[in-house]
């Protein structure tokens, strides 16, 4: 097999795979509903209500001991 042959068959296939590549609104592959494993999916933020950012802000500022910050703040997940 030449080269040129080599390349021409090469560049088929990539142009195949990338021509497959049909994207729903989601951000996944259409074909079969299996996800696309170069697409990323965005991670979904986190909503903390106003009571919930009150309560750990009185937590903190009741620590008082080195440490009891880090310790609230890991245990809340923050």
């Amino acid at each position: 097999m030449s080269e040129r042959e080599l390349n021409g068959a090469v560049g088929r296939s990539l142009e195949r795979a990338v021509g497959e590549r049909r994207r729903m609104a989601d951000g996944r592959a259409a074909a079969g509903g299996v996800p696309d494993p170069e697409l990323v999916e965005r991670p979904v933020r986190r909503r903390f209500s106003a009571e919930y950012k009150l309560r750990v802000l009185r937590e903190a500022d009741a620590c008082t001991n080195p440490g009891e910050i880090g310790s609230l703040l890991r245990r809340e997940g923050l």
